[in-house]
């Protein structure tokens, strides 16, 4: 199944959101950025549709953190650390509750940390995520069909293909500022049992761990000054660096943008 992510507009409708390509047999369509260099990484769809912009480095020894956070919301921060040749070798990512338990925005924050987890899986082993993706895209999302044939797209027409379709995200027909997606194929069929990992993204349990492939997918809830955290981090056993909870601040006075290298942060968690 393929997903296009775009801003669209569906006749006299207005598509405000597209998720990004979803694993399909066994294969992230959504390319990994694992071990990639951090340069040529962030032309990637990920950085660009999401708006994510680096706003401070945290020198180490031998490694280095980038933070990433997106202009539009100070809940998000993404994390990467690279090595002396800005080799990304993890990443991890910071989301505000409020952006995931908010019926409004709730479906994109699922779509930004599945692709997340899409791009920061080593690309050998996506297999090892694919469940946990489409729980976290799928699970408990209403998607009701619409009969709509063509979209356009900056006053393009964008063929959706003999297996193309737009799905409205909630009940009821598709009609102005509704949220859709469009797809092609099925819905993949989830794991009847609801996973650990996917239930700490809920924050219905304080933390996960998934073992993958020469690491692990580690999820947690977090009270940080009053405010509500998810910490999601794709570890690999082969950094040895100490987790810990960051923040990027980069706001002046007059309203411009400024890089400030971020202090830590001690948490309790929830």
């Amino acid at each position: 199944m393929g997903i296009r992510r775009t801003v669209l507009s569906l006749l006299a409708a207005t598509i405000l959101f597209g998720s990004s390509s979803l694993p399909s047999s066994g294969q992230a369509v959504t390319p990994s950025i694992q071990g990639q260099i951090l340069e040529d990484a962030i032309k990637r769809d990920f950085f660009t549709f999401f708006h994510l912009k680096e706003r401070a480095i945290d020198e180490h020894e031998e490694l280095a953190t980038h933070y990433f956070r997106p202009g539009s919301r100070n809940d998000v921060v993404v994390c990467i650390d690279t090595d002396k040749q800005n080799k990304i070798l993890q990443m991890a990512m910071v989301v505000g509750r409020d952006f995931i338990d908010d019926p409004k925005t709730n479906i994109f924050a699922r779509d930004l940390v599945k692709s997340f987890l899409e791009v920061a899986t080593p690309p050998s082993v996506p297999g090892d995520t694919r469940d946990l993706v489409n729980e976290i895209f799928f699970r408990g999302t209403v998607l009701t069909p619409s009969s709509a044939k063509s979209v356009t797209s900056n006053d393009q027409t964008v063929s959706l293909g003999p297996d193309g379709k737009v799905v409205k995200v909630g009940e009821g027909e598709l009609k102005k500022d509704d949220v859709a997606i469009v797809m092609s194929g099925q819905i993949p069929k989830l794991p009847e049992k609801v996973s650990e990992s996917y239930r700490a993204f809920l924050g219905e349990v304080q933390n996960s761990d998934l073992p993958i492939t020469g690491g692990h997918v580690r999820l947690k809830n977090h009270d940080v000054s009053q405010t509500k955290l998810l910490e999601v981090r794709v570890d690999m056993d082969s950094v040895k660096k100490a987790p810990k909870l960051q923040f990027v601040s980069d706001d002046t006075e007059d309203g411009a943008e400024t890089k400030s290298k971020p202090g830590s942060e001690e948490s309790d968690a929830k």
